[in-house]
């Protein structure tokens, strides 16, 4: 497991490359299509913060929807209840 520093040194993410994945203290996962390996630490900072200051701006974007959905009496309906 490689431990990448975020740029401003407070995050850590962690490389699998067996598993093909890179992964924040929380337990987000981001899959990977390419390897890592050979990749310096200083590019990686970058775009692993970008990539999951975004996945999280994401997150948060979804639990206000689904939140929103509930108070508003949306009621959210399983594939098998679309499709029979």
């Amino acid at each position: 497991m490689r431990v990448i520093q975020g740029k401003k040194g407070r995050d850590k993410y962690y490389y699998d490359s067996e598993k093909m994945t890179v992964s924040d203290k929380d337990g987000n996962v981001i899959h990977i299509r390419e390897g890592l390996d050979g990749v310096d630490d200083s590019v990686l900072s970058w775009e692993l913060d970008s990539l999951f200051h975004q996945l999280y701006r994401d997150i948060n974007e979804a639990q206000a929807l689904f939140s929103n959905a509930k108070k508003s009496g949306m009621r959210f309906v399983s594939e098998n209840e679309i499709w029979g």
